[in-house]
């Protein structure tokens, strides 16, 4: 039966389940019993009530960095970060990592308890930020870092809040004026119908007429002319360009509107369009504001990504390190790295050599030997201790020249060209229809008349409906996608899917589990007791850093080993690590260093007796052969490209039926971009990757999707990345079947848009309908419309969307 981590929710590894608790709480790391007994200690002991009844996955487990805190306590940080109140005290912003739930800002927003000198703590948990009002003779930002690190999450400095602010400037302007122009509409339709009930039981005096018929008109104003002023400023923007847009049309429309109405009015009618051109304007600041909600969906998931390199750096000054903002390094400086640390900058080592884990260029887990001289690059992970000698820092580094690389966001995209050809096309047949009318009208029935049809054949025909379906769509789209963990950071995408012709796979991470697997365990020699010899085995891989011997752990666990005692762990580089477990040598690793005459395969002897040969891989995914041959049916040209070893990269395209020529193994960050260059000349390309090895091949792809694994910095400058790692590769599948069901809806909508649109004209244009109807018309079928879209994604949930 599994056992759950009292602090965190994590599963607790059979070896570390204690006997004979008192308290009956178990613990998966030393970490988490820390922050457990530190927050009762603290007085936050509701946190584990709050959380187990607010959150369904384990909380996310931040290792504690206490030593890094008096880095943010130096001048640069401050100069940069702390804003200085008129009352003395100072505020801060800090970005926090391992925040989930209600029981997190529980924590959180009573910091005070847990660190004197805080007056007050405010957490956006949608934004992952945390505001603080301290007194800085009594709480340094330090001390904060320090104490939330106890708490069990990470404090990293705040560096976009003019980004945020700038945002959240945009989101409540355009949630004011659509508020506006909401409330104008009806007003003026409120207004409208009395108007309209008096026409029909004909008891109201034409004094009366006039005064409902500028009262509606005065209503809808604020909407015509201040909640549309956007569309006015961006229509005029097109017309010097001499484009017909969505913007274009909705502002010619809205402005014909008024000046049909004032002259109406001035000619002593009271036909007046203001309520159809107000409750027009509301029905598209409405859609624009469904499209930016769904992006800043998106853009709050993709906030929640960890930074790619530290926040501080260990700097060597003589014979003694200071810990300092990684912005304060210089090239020359000297900095110390800790196992289990990434590296803050570029360097070359010295010293003495020493091993790194590269994964975050070469996507594969593998600790390399870097020699005296030898360069170490940031973002990578010390496996040994390291001194560097400061070569390149932020985004100079190679890490950080592969991030410029990448995409820079979300592009503005109405969601499909086939909008803006149809506005092209359907504007200037409007007008021309509408002239039409009005001197065939004019001739037959007098100047009146004729400015009567030719207003109404304008207002029914604005294409409202057809500029709300595709962005309407697009944002439902792009929300329900983003709470399935598929975050759509530009919508062009789903267009460009439609003409893919080859789809670029990365291996470990993507198509494979990205963590070596036991696939046998063959046992060569009766031994004592195989329990104890797994026992051993955990306790030597418990000091190793090698993914192999969290493999070799892992199972050995699964298979009811218990943690056993060993002593004297060495690891030697290449090879393996040998132990002592009682009297006897215990050796694990290749099979020339633990005594073997096997090929190949990871070799646990005792005393120079083999007991076990193991053979360990990177499995694919489950889903990784259904979506490549989903990817093949649709025509699809699919390679895959890896860092990893030849074998490791045949065997795995071989069990995806790929032939010889779709691979490549042993590619450099670099190779991946070149080769993908070279591809795209043949016709748009697809990228699939999990990080940032893949951020220079991802930008050159014409989509570029990154799959959330290990070191993800780079996901967050892709065109789509999915945010739920247990939803692996199988979700390019189901993006693919949004982007189909949209690019159907939008088509489906603009036909019958059309359709709509060309019979409301002929009506207008024949004399059937007046201006009355016709703005009547105009936003019933605008509101159609907007329905439509909005229920297009659940409409395809029925049809199942991962089908």
């Amino acid at each position: 039966m599994e056992v759950e981590c009292a602090h965190c929710g994590s599963p607790v590894p059979p070896g570390l389940i204690g006997t004979g608790n008192i308290t009956g709480e178990q613990f998966c790391c030393s970490g988490c019993r820390a922050a457990a007994t530190f927050m009762r200690a603290a007085g936050f002991g509701d946190f584990h009530r709050l959380r187990g009844g607010s959150v369904g996955t384990p909380v996310e487990r931040i290792a504690p960095e206490p030593e890094a805190a008096a880095a943010f306590d130096g001048p640069a940080f401050a100069a940069s970060q702390i804003h200085q109140r008129s009352d003395g005290l100072h505020a801060v912003t800090w970005s926090v990592t391992g925040m989930h739930c209600a029981a997190c800002v529980w924590v959180l927003e009573r910091l005070a308890v847990a660190a004197p000198g805080v007056r007050s703590s405010r957490v956006n948990l949608g934004q992952g930020s945390l505001d603080v009002i301290y007194d800085p003779m009594l709480c340094s930002p330090g001390r904060q870092v320090e104490v939330v690190a106890k708490l069990g999450y990470r404090l990293r400095p705040w560096v976009a809040q003019a980004v945020a602010a700038e945002r959240k400037a945009v989101a409540r302007d355009l949630l004011l004026r659509l508020a506006v122009a909401a409330a104008c509409a009806v007003g003026a339709m409120q207004v409208s119908m009395n108007l309209w009930a008096g026409e029909l039981a004909r008891d109201l005096d034409p004094g009366n007429r006039v005064i409902f018929a500028w009262t509606s008109l005065t209503v809808a104003l604020p909407a015509i002319l201040w909640s549309a002023w956007p569309i006015h400023r961006a229509a005029w923007a097109a017309l010097r360009a001499r484009r017909w847009t969505v913007d274009l049309a909705a502002s010619l429309a809205v402005s014909l509107a008024l000046v049909g109405s004032l002259i109406h009015l001035a000619q002593g009618g009271n036909e007046v369009y203001g309520d159809a051109a107000a409750m027009f304007i509301a029905l598209l600041l409405a859609a624009r504001w469904a499209f930016y909600a769904a992006q800043e969906q998106v853009r709050r998931l993709a906030g929640q990504l960890d930074g790619l390199v530290p926040a501080i750096a260990r700097r060597r000054i003589g014979s003694t390190s200071a810990l300092i903002p990684v912005e304060d390094l210089a090239i020359g400086d000297v900095v110390e790295i800790k196992p289990g640390e990434r590296l803050p900058c570029d360097g070359f080592v010295v010293d003495h050599a020493g091993r790194v884990e590269a994964a975050v260029l070469t996507g594969e887990a593998r600790a390399e030997r870097i020699p005296v001289g030898g360069d170490a690059f940031a973002g990578c992970t010390a496996v040994d201790p390291l001194v560097l000698r400061v070569t390149a820092t932020g985004t100079a580094t190679r890490v950080g020249r592969l991030l410029c690389t990448a995409p820079t966001g979300p592009a503005a995209h109405d969601g499909n060209d086939a909008t803006a050809e149809l506005i092209r096309w359907f504007m200037p047949a409007l007008i021309i229809t509408a002239i039409a009318t009005g001197l065939g009208w004019w001739w037959a029935a007098g100047t009146e008349r004729g400015l009567t049809q030719a207003l109404a054949v304008l207002v029914v025909g604005c294409p409202c409906a057809i500029g709300l379906a595709a962005p309407l769509v697009t944002a439902a789209w792009i929300g329900r996608l983003a709470a399935r963990g598929i975050l759509v950071r530009d919508a062009v995408v789903l267009d460009r899917l439609a003409g893919i012709r080859a789809v670029v796979f990365d291996k470990t991470g993507t198509l494979s589990v990205g963590r070596m697997r036991v696939v046998t365990w063959n046992w060569t020699a009766m031994s004592a007791s195989r329990e104890e010899l797994l026992g051993a085995v955990m306790a030597a891989e418990a000091e190793a850093r090698h993914p192999a011997g969290a493999a070799l752990s892992a199972w050995a666990a699964e298979q009811g080993g218990h943690l056993g005692v060993v002593t004297a762990v060495r690891e030697f580089a290449g090879a393996g690590l040998s132990a002592r477990w009682g009297a006897a040598e215990l050796r694990i690793g290749t099979p020339s260093f633990a005594g073997s005459g096997h090929e190949d395969g990871t070799v646990i002897s005792v005393d120079g007796v083999v007991l076990a040969v193991v053979t360990l891989a990177d499995p694919l995914r489950a889903d990784a052969p259904a979506v490549v041959a989903a990817a093949r049916a649709r025509g699809w040209d699919v390679y895959l490209w890896s860092g990893d070893r030849p074998a490791a990269v045949a065997a795995a395209g071989a069990a995806l039926g790929l032939p010889t020529e779709s691979w490549a193994a042993a590619c450099t960050p670099e190779d991946k971009a070149h080769r993908l260059r070279a591809l795209r000349a043949r016709g748009p390309v697809a990228m699939v990757g999990d990080g940032v090895n893949d951020a220079a091949a991802l930008a050159e792809a014409d989509v570029a999707i990154a799959l959330r694994g290990g070191l993800t910095a780079a996901l967050d400058h892709c065109q789509v990345f999915v945010a739920d790692a247990a939803r692996g590769v199988s979700a390019v599948g189901d993006l693919l079947v949004a982007a189909d069901h949209r690019r159907q809806r939008i088509r489906g909508l603009l036909t019958w848009a059309v359709i709509y649109n060309l019979i409301a004209i002929g009506l207008a244009a024949g004399g059937a309908w007046g201006p009355v109807v016709c703005a009547i018309a105009m936003p019933i079928s605008s509101l159609l419309t907007v329905i439509a879209a909005l229920m297009a994604p659940r409409r395809a949930d029925q049809a199942s969307l991962s089908s």
